[in-house]
């Protein structure tokens, strides 16, 4: 008999911009009891100021996030949301598809995101590709939050003003901290 089981992971990006493992466990799968179990782990080895976690929507760790870390916010991954949206659509229209889904994200701002957001739904129903725009419609905010976090970076830099507000995401990262105590933005996958 196969086991199957969920090994949960929380990778971190430091001041650097260079990911490092924060921690690793096994979970008998990706629900809440797992989720909580693991965020307990962190919190205890002295993980604080969490600021941003991006996941797959995995709904165990989204409802329990806020247990641990209730000052966080919660992204989901747009990897796993383009991979989503790709499987809405037929082969022949994905690389239009995905154009369109990173022109949402390639807004400066999240107003203008939500914008370009509607009128990519408007083009796929004129397309005919009805279950793709439904899905943009549905989640496409929830990939939008890191944005909030661009906002305060271009309110506090004036360097990138004068730069005309165009990020990398090096300096997103820089912006943000990595050691318990200090700020963070913290990347949680889960790996099966």
């Amino acid at each position: 008999m196969k086991w199957k089981i969920a090994v949960l992971v929380a990778i971190g990006v430091d001041q650097e911009g260079y990911c490092q493992v924060l921690g690793v466990m096994e979970g008998i799968k990706e629900d809440k009891e797992s989720w909580r179990g693991f965020l307990r782990h962190l919190k205890e080895r002295g993980l604080k100021g969490v600021q941003l976690v991006t996941s797959d929507k995995c709904l165990g760790l989204v409802e329990v996030l806020g247990e641990f870390y209730l000052e966080a916010a919660w992204q989901r991954c747009m990897f796993h949301w383009y991979r989503n949206e790709a499987s809405q659509v037929p082969k022949t229209e994905t690389k239009g598809v995905m154009a369109m889904l990173k022109a949402i994200h390639a807004q400066e701002d999240r107003d203008v995101a939500e914008k370009k957001a509607v009128d990519v739904v408007a083009k796929l129903r004129k397309q005919k590709l009805t279950k793709a725009a439904q899905c943009i419609e549905e989640g496409v905010s929830e990939t939008l939050i890191y944005m909030v976090f661009l906002r305060e970076l271009l309110d506090t830099d004036p360097d990138e003003q004068s730069a005309g507000g165009r990020f990398v995401n090096r300096k997103l990262v820089s912006w943000f901290g990595f050691l318990p105590g200090a700020k963070g933005a913290y990347n949680f996958r889960d790996f099966q």
